[in-house]
């Protein structure tokens, strides 16, 4: 990824043995430096996860939370002048059925299994919890 955590990298024992806490419970948000429009998640082991906002929104650095651009001064053209603004609710709609398709897509994917029994669910709502931080990860 390209991005190195501040947090140390720590198993999951020694995070609860050094009461490791960070600014969302199990991770802290970071900004891309690179990209408003996504950040890193550092768990708490203080390995780096990229997750990004959908809908319109940017990573706002000091809330650590994905915000309209507009309320974020230094992402605010982000996705171009006022004009392009006023399309938010079609780009909204159109991110909404892009997750609708790529949700039916992975639960085609594990329909059968592998063979694994308990195997597809877990699969299928991990699937389905990553897709849904990535998509507004200020509801998670």
């Amino acid at each position: 990824l390209g991005f190195r955590c501040p947090n140390p990298k720590l198993t999951q024992e020694e995070a609860v043995l050094h009461r490791i806490h960070l600014r969302f419970g199990d991770h802290d948000r970071h900004a891309d430096p690179s990209d408003c429009r996504y950040f890193f998640m550092c768990l708490v082991t203080g390995q780096p996860r990229r997750a990004g906002c959908g809908r319109g929104k940017v990573f706002d650095r000091a809330t650590g939370i994905c915000r309209l651009a507009k309320d974020v001064p230094e992402c605010s053209d982000y996705y171009g002048s006022a004009q392009a603004q006023t399309s938010g609710a079609s780009q909204g709609q159109a991110t909404d059925a892009r997750i609708l398709r790529i949700q039916e897509d992975i639960s085609r994917q594990f329909q059968t299994g592998g063979g694994i029994p308990g195997r597809t669910s877990q699969l299928l709502t991990r699937g389905k919890r990553e897709l849904y931080e990535f998509a507004d990860p200020e509801g998670f």
